[in-house]
Formats: structure tokens, C-alpha cells, sequence
């Protein structure tokens, strides 16, 4: 009649990869905004526009499913339970919300509310109990819905101790060894991205000068002086030093350091597609690595 702890947390499962999904596109989307460039204002208001938007979809995606027809996610659905009134009855748009929303109160309690699930009378998570809902099979009578017998003390602390911990701990573990480091080295790939896309831009550029003036350019304003005379297409961003890399006009290529934390140097040679890291980077395998005056040296 009421479902239990364990059919809950497997529909609970089947939606969170729906909703991870619904985040790794938006976090692509995040990516390639990064890699557009643009001021520092607009990068914070991408950040923040994909923080609303997530904290959006957690609320959004499990209230409009349980006040629709279905009154289940996909993953309730698919485990045969529902989402009711005390009395057995679909939820509107404003109690759904409110069980949505007091789930954030169940996660400030290390998640003992969502355990709740397991041991109270009728099955309740905190949050259930605060909206005054009730998550029960899909079939089941509504003239039927009556407190199961309670849990006795013992079962209250094995559902504790053998879900709550090791679940809290699984989710610390991932968070340490694959979020947060791939979060960490985000930043500085964006960057480099983008300068090797504005610097290949550069070499595009001096092509065209060397084919008219039979030298390089040696500085930003002079291919920008080539290009208002000769009507060059436009070939990217304008390259300026900026809080992130310092950009040097070299005589057979261009070079961008990067002045955060990691410190390196990239390169970019004029007469080839070569680009090139002076210290080993996991995150530009691709690159060769070598020091700017090595880099553009043709090798036999």
C-alpha cells in the first residue's frame, strides 16, 4: 500500500540520471559559452544562469511531474508508485511544490529525513510529513490508506547505520575523486582554449602580412594598421594581454603566458600548425612540448 524506503530510492536513482543528463548538456553549454570569451562580467552571468538553472531543475522537474497526471516522476512511475494527499487524492502545482522545497530540509539533516521513509507509520519522509503527502503504490485504495504498524527502536538505527553512512560517504568519495578535481583544472582548460584559438587567429593574420610586406608583423598593431588598409576578413578576437596571459609577438611565432597558479607558456608558430606547451600539460596532451624559442624548429 505505501512504498517503502528501498522503491523509493531506486525511483529516486532512475530520475537523478535524468537529471544528470539534463546537467552534463548544460554544463557543455556552459563550456562552449566560455570558450566564446568575452568580459568577466559575462562569464559570471554564465555561471550564475547555469546555478539558477540547476537549482531550477531540481525543484522544477520532480514538482510538475508529481502534480500531473502521472503524480509520479519518471522513476516513481516506473517502479509503480505514486505521490497523493493525505487522502488519497493528486497533488495541485502548490503541494508539490511545498514537498519539493521542504526537501531541502531533509538534506540539512545528513538525510535521516529521506530515511524517515523507512520507519515512520506510514512510510513519510520529512519532507511528506511536512506538505502532508503521501508517496503510495499506484494502484492502491484510497479508502484503504491506513498507519502501518511502528518500528521498533532496533530498525529505526539499522536503517541509520546501514543506509544513511554509506550512502553520505559513497557521495564524498565521488565528490573528492572526480568532481572536484575536474572542477579545479575547468578553469585554466577554458582559458587556454580560448588563447590558442585567439593566437591561431594571429598566425591566420600574419600570413596574410608576411605575403604582403615579406616579414611578420612584430605587433598586434601593426596587423590591425595591415588589415584596416588591406580589408582582411575578420579572423577572431582581437588579442590583448589580459589578467590570465600576456601575449609576445616573437619572430616566428606568437606566445601567450599564463600568470594564474599554473604557471606555463604556449606557443603558436607562423609558418605551421604547430602549437606548443613549454611544460607538460594533462589537459593538451596534443600539444608538443617544448619552450617558445624550440617550438617552431622543424624537426628532420
Amino acid at each position: 500500500m505505501y512504498a517503502g524506503f528501498w522503491r523509493r530510492f531506486f525511483a529516486f536513482l532512475i530520475d537523478a540520471f535524468i537529471v544528470f543528463v539534463i546537467y552534463i548538456l548544460a554544463f557543455v553549454g556552459l563550456v562552449f559559452a566560455f570558450m566564446k570569451g568575452g568580459s568577466d562580467y559575462m562569464r559570471n552571468m554564465y555561471f550564475l544562469a547555469f546555478y539558477l538553472f540547476t537549482f531550477a531543475l531540481n525543484i522544477l522537474y520532480w514538482t510538475l511531474f508529481e502534480c500531473s497526471s502521472w503524480q509520479a516522476t519518471p522513476g516513481k512511475k516506473a517502479l509503480g508508485i505514486k505521490v497523493t494527499d493525505m487522502d488519497g487524492n493528486k497533488l495541485n502545482f502548490a503541494q508539490s511544490l511545498g514537498r519539493n522545497l521542504g526537501k531541502i530540509v531533509s538534506n540539512f539533516t545528513f538525510y535521516i529525513g529521506y530515511v524517515m521513509a523507512g520507519f515512520t507509520v506510514r512510510r513519510q519522509a520529512l519532507h511528506d510529513k511536512m506538505a502532508g503527502c503521501l508517496v503510495i503504490d499506484k494502484n492502491a485504495n484510497p479508502a484503504l490508506l491506513q498507519p502501518l504498524p511502528k518500528a521498533s527502536l532496533f530498525m529505526i538505527i539499522v536503517s541509520i547505520t546501514a543506509v544513511l553512512l554509506p550512502l553520505f560517504l559513497l557521495v564524498l568519495v565521488v565528490l573528492a575523486a572526480i568532481l572536484i578535481p575536474s572542477f579545479m583544472m575547468l578553469g585554466s582548460r577554458i582559458e587556454a582554449s580560448k588563447a590558442l584559438a585567439d593566437m591561431a587567429s594571429v598566425r591566420e593574420m600574419q600570413g596574410y602580412y608576411k605575403s604582403e610586406k615579406g616579414v611578420y608583423a612584430s605587433s598586434m598593431e601593426e596587423l590591425l594598421d595591415f588589415k584596416a588598409e588591406s580589408a582582411l576578413p575578420d579572423f577572431g578576437p582581437i588579442l590583448k594581454n589580459n589578467a590570465d596571459f600576456t601575449y609576445t609577438f616573437l619572430p616566428f611565432g606568437v606566445s601567450g603566458k599564463y600568470n594564474q597558479s599554473l604557471g606555463y607558456t604556449l606557443t603558436s608558430c607562423y609558418d605551421s600548425d604547430i602549437e606548443c606547451a613549454d611544460v607538460e600539460l594533462t589537459q593538451f596532451k596534443k600539444l608538443k612540448i617544448a619552450a617558445p624559442q624550440e617550438c617552431c624548429i622543424k624537426e628532420n
